[in-house]
């Protein structure tokens, strides 16, 4: 076809171009023929009827009224939808790094199908709606712990499945701010997942965590509170910690103290540490959750119930400068506990908590205990504890009754049963405490930082 020139009759007759060929607003013959196959039934058409519906944006700014279109980036980042989430580790992988996260890749080292997620649920190559992402839960690395998009199925016995990292929750800026929504599925009601690690993390070495929260969680419903001792004031005895609103310090014994320490690198930002007291049998030193009526009893001040439906994730990174010997034996203690009591032999009884331990009479290595009535279960990891500080986490799921462990990045165990505590009143620690108080006061404990988070139901209303 011919281009067409667009003309007009002038008063004396005939036709002028009123647009020449070539110019802004020139109509070419293939821009005629464009518009010639918009018919009703085309690919090209939008319909006000709706029968044929405008189905994509490129580019658009924030959507502010009901009937706004939004960008697949501004609802990324609102909340990503992933098809499940891992019910355990997955086989042997290599990930094979990109750049600051972006197009990292995870492939099986072997040739397997790509396995099924919590609660049954499956994923599939190019499905929509999130069905083709997962969240990884349960990586090789704490590191890997965030969301992946599969891209190969895997065959059994064929080849390999492997995944790439979603670019919506692939960078550092970008996992901080990311609440992940897992669909009802297979009997499950859905599920809504926080980003509960490091403010400013290293994408493949910083751990990342996730806290799952009440299908209609809003973070209105978490509670999050952080001892940065680097900020503080060195209290005395029987005075609240210099500008915390929770944690209350107490000493006993001669030579007991608190120091504010010039520790300052990268990895450190200054730190508080606790010197044990001597001469006085079963000499303590610490920090509990505030408004006690007794320093041996952290559940009578702010305190929770380890209910099934609480999900919890407290971390902290310590050192112990002084260790622990048969002149001078202590325990430190990290987490949460109901109180603290002497046997006869005068070693400490925790009558119910979950918490980080440090107890060489048990092992050298940092530890969990889950104790229950008096009765400890105590898993150590393979880190010792030494003058070198040490990032540590517990992690609790909302709608479980399973602890995680995980002590620089790696996880011990397969999770800890907590079931035993869901009805018991617990309260924040980090105490140390001399078995018997013999020998010199020692430094025993330097704690960088302490963080806990708290994600409790939905309000409910009759």
């Amino acid at each position: 076809m011919a281009d067409v020139a667009h003309s007009s009759t002038s008063i004396t007759g005939g036709h002028t171009n009123a647009v020449a060929a070539g110019a802004a607003g020139f109509m070419s013959g293939t821009d005629k023929s464009n518009l010639d196959g918009l018919t009703s039934g085309s690919a090209q058409a939008v319909k006000k009827d709706g029968s044929v519906a405008f189905t994509a944006v490129q580019s658009g700014i924030d959507p502010t009224a009901p009937a706004n279109l939004a960008t697949r980036a501004y609802v990324d980042a609102t909340e990503i939808l992933v098809g499940g989430v891992t019910a355990g580790a997955l086989n042997a992988y290599t990930l094979t790094p990109g750049t600051l996260g972006v197009g990292d890749v995870i492939t099986s080292n072997t040739n397997v199908v790509f396995p099924t997620l919590a609660d049954g649920a499956t994923i599939t190559v190019g499905a929509a709606n999130g069905g083709d992402r997962f969240l990884l839960l349960h990586g090789a690395s704490a590191a890997d712990n965030r969301v992946w998009k599969l891209t190969a199925q895997g065959v059994a016995g064929v080849s390999a499945w492997s995944a790439t990292a979603y670019d919506g929750c692939d960078t550092a800026a970008k996992i901080v701010k990311s609440k992940l929504r897992v669909p009802a599925q297979h009997g499950a009601a859905p599920r809504l997942y926080i980003y509960a690690g490091s403010a400013s993390p290293t994408v493949n070495t910083t751990p990342l965590f996730w806290l799952q929260i009440d299908s209609n969680g809003t973070l209105n419903d978490v509670l999050r509170y952080r001892e940065d001792f680097c900020q503080t004031i060195a209290p005395t005895n029987a005075t609240m910690l210099a500008g915390s609103p929770i944690l209350s310090n107490f000493l006993n014994g001669t030579g007991a103290a608190f120091a504010i320490e010039a520790d300052n690198s990268a990895a450190v930002c200054g730190s508080i540490s606790v010197t044990t007291g001597s001469s006085v049998a079963n000499a303590r030193g610490g920090w509990i959750t505030s408004w006690v009526a007794s320093a041996t009893n952290p559940a009578e001040g702010f305190s929770i119930v380890m209910a099934r439906d609480i999900a919890i994730h407290l971390e902290c990174v310590v050192a112990v400068p002084v260790l622990s010997n048969a002149s001078k034996e202590y325990k430190n203690v990290i987490g949460f506990i109901d109180a603290i009591s002497a046997s006869s032999a005068g070693a400490q009884v925790t009558p119910n908590g979950l918490y980080i331990q440090y107890d060489r009479t048990n092992s050298v290595n940092w530890a969990i205990d889950v104790t229950v009535g008096g009765v400890p279960s105590i898993t150590a990891g393979s880190t010792a504890a030494d003058t070198n500080y040490v990032h540590l986490v517990v992690h609790k799921d909302a709608g479980t009754n399973t602890a995680r462990f995980f002590v620089a990045g790696v996880e011990v165990g397969s999770g800890f049963d907590t079931s035993g505590l869901n009805s018991t009143r617990l309260g924040f620690a980090a105490v140390v405490f001399s078995s018997v108080g013999t020998g010199a006061a020692v430094k025993a404990m330097k704690p960088d930082f302490i963080d806990i988070t708290v994600a409790v139901p939905a309000r409910r209303y009759s």
